[in-house]
């Protein structure tokens, strides 16, 4: 019993279906999916101050779709292209190495940690066997860059791939904000207007949305650590 509740306790901690015990390699893409994940949350929480004074920054913070679409525009297209790219790709080799080394525990952890439902992430999963690198080519992310390197894709061609497919969506996120320049410049003057109170509650919202994400984190713990005793 004792052992088994140990094994709980670590499991818990790392929140990764990877053994007991965590190796080096797995410290070290954790602190990275850590720093990378602490940094998108500060720059939700800082978008509409860093919209107004320091758009290339929001971009290497948080270059999301929506972030594109709502500063691209500051930014001229052979930076943007670049700084974007640079930083996504680095997020999708770190998900290619955590599915080259653990595999299947890697993709039962996305799937375990993704935001929809098992039957989308499924059937992602399966078109991915089916047609393997035009998924990276067309859908560049953490989860296909999991797929690939747990089906062993040879590193060169996935990072061509993966480089190719991210310009692609980098560019067409920019020319789609092009044609919505207008609808997009109000929202921009309105954020540039009330940057501050709107950071104030950017912030307040993300540290509202961790406390319940540590509250539910918790409660998942103390389950599991209860499920260990009682076996």
């Amino acid at each position: 019993m004792g052992e088994q509740q140990r094994d709980a306790e670590e499991r818990t901690w790392w929140h990764l279906p990877f053994g007991a015990r965590a190796d080096r390699r797995l410290v070290i893409l954790s602190v990275i999916i850590a720093a990378l994940y602490g940094a998108g949350l500060l720059g939700l929480a800082l978008t509409p101050i860093l919209t107004r004074e320091q758009p290339i920054l929001l971009l290497l913070l948080n270059p999301t779709t929506t972030i594109l679409l709502l500063v691209g525009g500051r930014v001229e297209l052979p930076l943007l292209v670049a700084l974007v790219t640079a930083r996504r790709f680095l997020v999708h080799l770190v998900f290619f190495l955590l599915g080259w080394w653990y595999a299947e525990a890697a993709i039962g952890w996305m799937v375990g940690r993704s935001t929809d439902t098992e039957a989308v992430v499924g059937q992602a999963e399966r078109i991915f066997r089916r047609i393997g690198w035009l998924a990276v080519l067309i859908w560049p992310g953490p989860f296909p860059s999991v797929l690939s390197g747990a089906s062993r894709m040879p590193w060169p061609l996935f990072v061509a791939i993966d480089l190719v497919g991210t310009v692609a969506s980098i560019t067409l996120t920019r020319y789609a904000a092009s044609l919505a320049a207008n609808p997009l410049d109000i929202v921009r003057r309105f954020i540039d207007a009330n940057a501050e109170v709107l950071t104030i509650i950017c912030v307040a919202a993300v540290v509202l949305w961790l406390g319940v994400r540590w509250l539910q984190g918790r409660r998942e713990r103390e389950r599991a650590l209860r499920d260990a005793t009682t076996e």
